[in-house]
């Protein structure tokens, strides 16, 4: 315990003087050492404890005065500015590797020529093939996933934690099923495999019939983003942001009390833009947009086009630091926050005391889109609920597999349109021949029509022979078709994805043999589904921390028995809520005093006539006896 002296008058020698006082285990104590001395404290013959007289003068014992620091207040605009900050920043850390990951996504959807080389090609007449070795590559991989899909189990810790894993474990299952986890989880690892990155979410959302739901979501990997973080599931990252474009009309409907404030916003970024095409010619007004700014949000937040709002919800660790005075060999801690500083620095003056900080976050929330501030509030969740799903990454650059395999795919297609205009250019296969080589004018067309069909019959004249030539193509060059492969083997290399794991054989090869091959092949990409396990891990966490918000103890034992169609049972298979037998219930109900001495004879009555069962008239009493029963087995748990 600590408390403090009185500050008593000046005293001569020593001055006006105050000293905090340590009180230890035992009750006695000792203060701080103020104007060259230090007091015993002890308690006097009739048990007041009081300062012990020394250098003439003693003090009264108060008690230490806490002063609750208050925080300051900012304005919407300020709130808004340093959310948009964080936005801007996270969206400028990443803004290369998204360049890539948007190139990476069309490369797999099979747009992998560039304008200019489609025009090139057209003006040419010749071939623009795209031959797409990256998507089927990047689909074993999720077909490899979704074969090898796992649930999400919490393991316990201690000796008495197996009922409570079990039950957490039904709930997680019961939450996984209303959201469709498993296909959700195969989204993000595509998202995560093609460019690099993929993102899940858990909330709480309000539901019909509970308080609110679990819900766990994808979220498309070009809407979300974290501030600068190492750890691969992004538990370090001081924030993040989430982003979804609104109408106008919706944005108000879901903030009716900001309506005056949206419409007034709009109106003001509508005539910013009119201005910026009045006075600068390389504002086209088509959809380019320049980068303008309204206070401090900028332009390309509010679409005027389509009347839209990008809605921007950031997510920031906010931290407290909290001075925690203690004496480990006295198992004390004292909670220092409001203590003065003068105070704290004459409690570090007692030899046992010794000082840490303790530095503690909460999630706060904002909601703000342009300029208007919809809502800043306290995360329910004590971590941000936005969870990165990467596959590489080296500082604030992440990339996928098909990050290195473009130039390559870009080469092989390349080179098949080469092959087809050469093959076009040098199977110049054909015939020359004059009038006179045919009788007639139908002769001449027959031939023409049908001398590619087999068995045809064509009509000549005679020495057809002197007016006809048959011209032979050049051979094709094997070399070209080498070339195409060497790409087609390289995109192979490259993403240490082989035909061996697609399941092709080059030959009659058994399944087990086959299973090895793929097996082998997976080596390389372990990575991938190592980094998924991590970040599946955070969001299991975040999922429980929200079951303990949003569920009640007997929530969690309905869902938990209606799942498994039968009461819960421990890992030796003993029935962790039995039902009581008449005859326990009669002796339950004397421990917890529903059954008494004067009720008891009518019950044991009632009993005899229904034959040793549970009567109409005793079932509203024994069913209360139960529920007490099992409320204390669930405190138990």
């Amino acid at each position: 315990m600590l408390k403090k002296t009185s500050s008593n008058g000046k005293i001569f020698k020593i001055g006006k003087h105050y000293h905090v006082v340590y009180f230890f285990p035992d009750g006695s104590g000792i203060t701080s050492e103020d104007a060259g001395h230090k007091h015993p404290v002890k308690p006097d013959k009739t048990g007041k404890v009081i300062v012990q007289k020394v250098m003439d003068h003693d003090h009264d014992i108060e008690e230490i005065e806490l002063i609750e620091k208050k925080e300051k207040v900012l304005t919407d605009s300020q709130i808004v500015s340093q959310a948009h900050t964080k936005y801007k920043t996270a969206k400028d850390i990443s803004s290369d590797a998204t360049t890539d990951g948007e190139k990476s996504e069309e490369f797999y959807i099979g747009n992998q020529w560039s304008a200019a080389d489609r025009s090139s090609l057209k003006l040419q007449k010749r071939a623009c093939l795209t031959i797409n070795e990256i998507k089927p590559k990047c689909d074993m991989l999720s077909g490899h996933q979704r074969q090898n899909r796992t649930d999400i189990s919490m393991l316990p810790t201690e000796g008495g934690d197996e009922e409570a894993a079990d039950i957490i474990n039904v709930r997680i299952k019961n939450i996984c099923q209303q959201n469709n986890y498993d296909h959700k989880e195969t989204r993000t690892f595509d998202d995560m495999v093609r460019v690099g990155l993929g993102c899940m979410r858990v909330e709480i959302v309000a539901s019909k019939t509970d308080v609110g739901e679990v819900s766990v979501s994808n979220k498309y990997w070009k809407n979300c983003g974290f501030g600068t973080h190492m750890e691969m599931d992004g538990r370090d990252s001081e924030y993040a942001y989430i982003e979804e474009n609104l109408s106008m009309g919706k944005l108000i409907e879901l903030y009716p009390e900001k309506a005056e404030e949206i419409e007034k916003d709009y109106a003001i970024v509508k005539e910013r833009k009119k201005e910026a095409l009045r006075k600068n010619d390389r504002y086209t007004g088509n959809g380019e947009q320049l980068s303008l700014y309204v206070t401090d949000t900028d332009s390309d937040l509010v679409d005027i086009s389509k009347k839209e709002y990008k809605v921007i919800e950031v997510q920031s660790k906010v931290y407290k630091r909290t001075p925690i005075l203690f004496n480990a060999r006295d198992n004390f801690y004292f909670n220092a926050a409001g203590m003065s500083d003068s105070d704290i620095n004459k409690a570090l003056k007692i030899e046992e005391l010794k000082k840490i900080i303790d530095v503690r976050y909460h999630i706060q929330i904002t909601v703000f889109a342009g300029n208007v501030l919809l809502s800043d509030e306290k995360s329910l969740f004590s971590e941000i609920n936005i969870v990165p799903f990467y596959a590489n990454k080296v500082g604030d650059y992440w990339w996928g597999k098909i990050h290195e395999a473009k130039d390559p795919q870009i080469e092989l297609n390349k080179r098949h349109s080469q092959i087809i205009d050469i093959i076009n250019k040098m199977c110049t296969y054909g015939f020359g021949f004059s009038s006179e080589a045919f009788e007639t004018i139908k002769d001449y067309n027959d031939f023409v029509l049908n001398h590619n069909s087999p068995g045809f019959i064509a009509k000549f004249a005679a020495g057809f022979k002197e007016h006809m030539y048959e011209f032979q193509g050049v051979k094709y060059p094997s070399e070209v078709v080498a070339s195409s492969q060497l790409s087609s083997e390289k995109i192979n290399t490259i993403m240490n994805i082989y035909p061996e794991m697609l399941g092709g054989s080059g030959g009659a090869e058994s399944g087990i043999a086959m299973a090895h091959k793929q097996r082998q092949g997976l080596v390389g990409n372990e990575y991938l589904f190592d980094n998924l396990s991590l970040s599946k891990r955070r969001v299991a966490l975040l999922i429980v921390e929200a079951i303990q918000i949003v569920d009640s103890p007997e929530k969690l034992l309905r869902i938990a028995e209606n799942n498994q169609n039968s009461m819960l049972s421990d890992n030796q298979g003993r029935d962790l809520y039995p039902k009581f037998t008449p005859e326990e219930a009669i002796q339950a109900g004397k421990v917890f005093g529903l059954i008494s001495s004067q009720n008891l004879p009518l019950i044991q009555q009632q009993m005899e006539k229904a034959e040793g069962q549970i009567s109409i008239e005793l079932k509203p009493l024994f069913d209360q006896i139960q529920q007490m029963a099992d409320k204390i087995q669930r405190e138990k748990l």
